[in-house]
């Protein structure tokens, strides 16, 4: 016979933390916390197997194909339209150089493309080419 289990949690005050606030002990905290107490927030675990525990991912691990001083830079266009074209949609990792080859920013982006054209539209010229 197969038992099941459901186990609810919850990070509601009790009527200690309740009390603490109450009494105004809060205000002597100095320590700075990133958890709202007061704020409702549930977690729920259901196991149809007593026996079988919670399978953990395999960590991913991203490499990069070149360094960053291996790959050439590719001059950004001047019109908007062009963009596309010449940087790929994709998730990644880019830097962004100016006239000089001075670098000036370096960032992590969903989509290279837009966010070169981003930067080229903000600030065009500090973005020149990228890599």
């Amino acid at each position: 016979m197969a038992s099941h289990t459901i186990s609810i949690s919850s990070p509601l005050p009790t009527s200690s933390s309740l009390r603490s606030i109450a009494s105004g002990s809060y205000r002597t905290n100095r320590n700075l916390s990133f958890c709202n107490h007061l704020r409702p927030s549930f977690h729920f675990h259901i196991s149809l197997d007593p026996h079988r525990t919670a399978r953990l991912r395999p960590p991913t691990v991203s490499a990069a194909l070149k360094n960053l001083s291996e790959s050439e830079p590719v001059a950004v266009p001047t019109d908007p339209q062009e963009v596309p074209a010449k940087f790929p949609p994709d998730s990644g990792v880019y830097a962004v150089y100016d006239s000089n080859n001075d670098l000036q920013f370096i960032g992590m982006s969903r989509n290279i493309a837009a966010s070169v054209a981003g930067h080229r539209n903000s600030l065009p010229d500090l973005c020149c080419s990228v890599k």
